[in-house]
């Protein structure tokens, strides 16, 4: 799960970050996966002038269709790499407490079905429908264990720690980079908009996706399964002790049942589109051997 960072004239590459280095704009902005990531990778591409239809949340995610928009690996070794670690470039990163992370990834990949994922991991599927919400967090409970065994899904961008998909400002040879958290994201879009303008460029709205299905914060938890996740997770907050900050500026919501009736539309509606994927896919096998 290691990658080695590379140093070239200040600026910090690995092939595990998705970066984007928006070049009219002079930012760079290191993107995590469920840190408001669709949010703020819409707001870059619409900055950076990419095509319109890019901006859909069922292509932003994907690189390749990115057309003006350079990844840093991309620039090493040009005269805009040398530039891009200059002051009058913005270079930022957003976090999130990894508690809330994992349950915003799992409750999205798995809890709520996303039939690529049950593809992918078909054995982290939760069998079992929950009555109620303590059997949601005893799935969730469940799949912790799976992390703290091993499971090759903690290798998954979505699951990954954080300090292992972003420059975490360890190194003082390369350019500072700004951390910023979920909490700090109005404190981010100020920031970026004074940048922008005083290059004569308006910055676009933020837009919000993915909200979850139960709303949860750390303290909803049991303290026992929130140390687990934590250790999971400490070489985070090692790398960005705001984090901490960010963690315990919760306090307990009470959770309702109420989402409860929600996951049964959602389960079917994803067992029939597994259902059809697999038709879709022994088709295509009796097509090949004709």
């Amino acid at each position: 799960m290691e990658s080695a960072v590379t140093t070239q004239l200040g600026l910090a590459s690995s092939d595990l970050f998705a970066d984007y280095v928006l070049t009219d704009a002079r930012v760079i902005y290191y993107s995590i996966p469920k840190v408001a990531c669709t949010s703020l990778r819409v707001q870059a591409a619409q900055l950076n002038g990419e095509a319109a239809d890019l901006a859909r949340p069922g292509r932003i995610h994907n690189r390749g269709q990115w057309q003006r928009t350079p990844k840093v690996s991309q620039i090493l070794g040009t005269p805009l790499e040398a530039a891009a670690t200059g002051p009058d470039w913005l270079r930022f990163v957003v976090v999130r407490d990894p508690v809330k992370r994992l349950w915003s990834a799992w409750e999205n990949k798995f809890l709520l079905k996303e039939p690529w994922y049950l593809k992918l991991h078909p054995d982290l599927e939760p069998t079992r429908f929950p009555g109620d919400i303590g059997d949601v967090l005893d799935l969730f409970a469940d799949f912790v264990g799976r992390l703290e065994d091993g499971h090759h899904v903690f290798d998954d961008e979505h699951f990954r720690p954080q300090s292992q998909l972003a420059p975490a400002n360890g190194d003082p040879s390369l350019a500072p980079v700004e951390v910023y958290t979920i909490g700090q994201i109005g404190v981010l879009q100020d920031r970026l908009r004074a940048h922008v303008e005083a290059r004569d460029l308006e910055l676009p709205p933020l837009a919000r996706f993915n909200e979850g299905v139960i709303r949860l914060t750390p303290a909803d938890l049991p303290v026992e399964l929130r140390a687990r996740i934590e250790a999971l997770y400490a070489e985070d907050y090692l790398a960005f002790p705001q984090l901490r900050e960010e963690a315990g500026g919760d306090e307990a919501r009470g959770l309702s049942a109420d989402p409860i009736a929600a996951l049964g539309t959602i389960w079917d509606r994803s067992g029939a589109l597994l259902g059809l994927r697999g038709r879709v896919d022994e088709l295509r096998r009796q097509l090949a051997t004709w």
